[in-house]
């Protein structure tokens, strides 16, 4: 009966550790979700800058914020933010970041609020959840957090 319980917990040991390196690429891919949504949307603003201001004036209803400033400010946080996320850098401050300009941008755009705009809406909820995701757990070890500020000597033994 003992050799069928360190059996059992041999397994259990390596199916964990198995399934927590499996957890670091799940987050990797999370951060290159991430990066690719928010950095093609501030890409196609900066192709066309013009249209930017005019949807960010008559369309989106952004709160405190002059609608040519915030079309330059939502392009420069889609163009830039996401690097972080991608490579792992201050990924918790720029995850919140990224959070609340994505909960802005769901509470400006009423569009996103109808039957039509729903698939929309889920979009910007699924995107809540992962950077809510990177907020609560950071990066994981395929990071440039990890490196720089874990104590990590010990963790590939």
């Amino acid at each position: 009966m003992s050799n069928y319980i360190k059996f059992i917990k041999s397994t259990w040991y390596q199916l964990d550790n198995l399934l927590e390196n499996f957890g670091d690429w799940v987050y990797f891919i999370i951060r290159i979700y991430l990066f690719a949504a928010f950095f093609y949307s501030g890409y196609t603003k900066i192709i066309d800058m013009n249209t930017a201001i005019i949807l960010f004036e008559y369309e989106y209803n952004v709160p405190f914020l002059n609608s040519t400033f915030a079309a330059y400010l939502g392009a420069f946080t889609e163009l830039v933010i996401p690097w972080f996320i991608l490579c792992g850098l201050f990924t918790r401050i720029t995850s919140l970041i990224l959070f609340v300009f994505n909960a802005t941008a769901l509470y400006s755009y009423p569009f996103l609020w109808t039957d039509n705009g729903i698939a929309g809406f889920y979009q910007h909820f699924c995107w809540g959840v992962s950077l809510s995701l990177l907020m609560t757990y950071g990066a994981k070890r395929l990071s440039i957090d990890y490196f720089l500020f874990n104590d990590h000597k010990n963790k590939f033994n």
